[in-house]
């Protein structure tokens, strides 16, 4: 069962999957396409339920001024539909001064047992500190060796364009 909580779930959630291993990941996932999938199924691979944080519109303008193209109650109900994705939710605690604070709030509240990245995600080293501190195992994707290397929102966007 796939569903949308709220940041202020994550503590329930630990406990209702008390001995369960939980998989955490971050992102935007604009224009969701076939190296998202990818991703998520990488994700699920690693433990037995995934949750995944949605960044919201005003944190990706942020980094990406002419950023999301789909807003997030699109981006979030795509995401949801994933078939390797347990649950999702909006990130809306991360800031411009902390891009990371959603990605901690979930360390703190979540407890998961893994944190999944590709190997371009901004702040590698900062998330994993962020790992280390809270006693959770990061795992770093590589990107080319996924089904659909050459694919990314960027990507599309320059084929349409």
């Amino acid at each position: 069962w796939i569903m949308i909580v709220q940041a202020s779930d994550l503590s329930t959630i630990r406990i209702e999957h008390f001995g369960r291993s939980i998989v955490f990941c971050s992102g935007s996932f604009d224009l969701l396409h076939p190296g998202h999938v990818w991703f998520f199924r990488e994700c699920k691979r690693l433990g037995d339920y995934l949750g995944v944080a949605v960044g919201s519109d005003k944190i990706i303008r942020n980094r990406k001024p002419d950023r999301p193209i789909l807003e997030e109650a699109v981006r979030i109900t795509m995401v949801d539909s994933i078939k390797f994705v347990d649950f999702c939710y909006l990130d809306i605690i991360s800031r411009p001064e902390f891009p990371l604070a959603g990605v901690e709030h979930a360390f703190a509240f979540l407890r998961p047992d893994a944190y999944v990245i590709e190997d371009d995600a901004f702040g590698i080293e900062e998330r994993r500190a962020l790992c280390e501190r809270y006693g959770v195992r990061l795992n770093v994707l590589n990107k080319r060796e996924s089904d659909f290397p050459e694919m990314s929102t960027t990507v599309i966007i320059e084929k349409v364009c």
